[in-house]
Formats: structure tokens, C-alpha cells, sequence
């Protein structure tokens, strides 16, 4: 999960910096992949990965659906 946070836009840079068609070839199969794997983990968590590796690495609740609700990314973990 660690890794598809960092994979997430790989043809853009991939192009950027000039790799062979196979690298881009390469980058765009990452890049559908953490798509998919994003997709699966919206529908089963409400987070994408992203939103978890963040959220897990700073002790925070982090989901982007938040921001789009205006309510800021990450929200301090209430425990009672």
C-alpha cells in the first residue's frame, strides 16, 4: 500500500523526463493499478490509499472526500 501512494501519476513524470516507451508503457500499467486499487479501497473504507497511509502516518483521519466538503484533509483521531 506504501508503494501505490507513490506510483499515483508515474506516466505524467515518466514523460516528463524523457524513459523509453517501454518505461511509459511500464508507468501507465502502474498508474491504472492504483487507480483500481484506490477504487476498491473508496468503496470498501470511504478512503482511498493515500488517505490511509497519510492518515496512519501522522495520527490522523485523512480523506479527500472531506475536502471536497470543505472540511480540511486530516481530522484529530477522538478516542474516549
Amino acid at each position: 500500500m506504501f508503494l501505490a501512494l507513490f506510483i499515483s501519476g508515474c506516466t505524467i513524470v515518466a514523460q516528463y523526463i524523457g524513459l523509453s516507451a517501454g518505461a511509459l508503457q511500464t508507468a501507465a500499467i502502474l498508474d491504472r493499478g492504483k487507480i483500481i486499487v484506490d477504487t476498491a479501497s473508496t468503496v470498501g473504507t470511504g478512503k482511498s490509499v493515500t488517505d490511509t497511509v497519510v492518515g496512519n502516518a501522522i495520527d490522523r483521519d485523512c480523506n479527500t472526500m472531506s475536502l471536497v466538503k470543505g472540511e480540511g484533509y486530516c481530522k484529530k483521531i477522538i478516542t474516549e
